[in-house]
């Protein structure tokens, strides 16, 4: 096989890099979700300085492990951020993307 073709076959990677198969194991289940969150300024403003990015990697990575999920990676420019995390089966997921909203509007 080539490396054009087993880029495009490998499950392993997401977003075009390469994501560690951390499998999620509780009682009997195994899950490897993830979910890839972009968060926006209104009218994509270039609001995001350096100082909040970080701020708001470490207020994430909090926020995710309350919830029982882990950050597998984080990027932010000055008008966007996005978010890759891994979460289980029995989590809400609209409930827990509506916490990562809530949480991050109100970041100074």
């Amino acid at each position: 096989m080539s490396v054009a073709a087993a880029k495009y076959t490998d499950s392993s990677r997401v977003f075009g890099k390469l994501v560690r198969n951390d499998f999620v194991h509780k009682g009997r289940e195994v899950s490897d979700l993830k979910v890839h969150h972009v968060l926006t300024t209104k009218y994509r403003r270039k609001a995001f300085t350096a100082e909040m990015l970080a701020r708001l990697h470490n207020i994430l990575e909090e926020l995710l492990l309350k919830w029982d999920c882990q950050l597998v990676e984080f990027n932010g420019e000055s008008d966007q951020v996005h978010v890759l995390f891994q979460y289980h089966r029995d989590i809400a997921l609209s409930n827990l993307v509506n916490n990562i909203k809530s949480v991050t509007s109100r970041l100074p």
